[in-house]
């Protein structure tokens, strides 16, 4: 009976460290998915709902305090990738 325990651990390890790694294997593809870009998507208008050429346009992440800026197009809109 001794020797069943010890089969029955040995799998228990084997399974153990299959599963590690292959988490080791999957986490560096998971860091690849975070990216450090975005973009806006929008369009700026004046009280009277025309357009706002060259009107810049500040993001800031409140974390980190880190600005970007955009400048609208001639027909107003956000060019997109910040």
């Amino acid at each position: 009976m001794q020797n069943t325990g010890v089969k029955t651990e040995r799998r228990f390890l084997d399974g153990l460290l299959i599963a590690v790694v292959l988490s080791l294997l999957t986490f560096p593809s998971t860091l690849r998915a975070q990216i450090n870009s975005g973009s806006i998507v929008g369009f700026v208008s004046d009280p009277s709902g025309a357009s706002v050429p060259d009107a810049t346009v500040v993001a800031t992440n409140v974390a980190t305090h880190v600005e970007a800026r955009i400048v609208t197009r001639q027909n107003g809109n956000c060019p997109g990738n910040l």
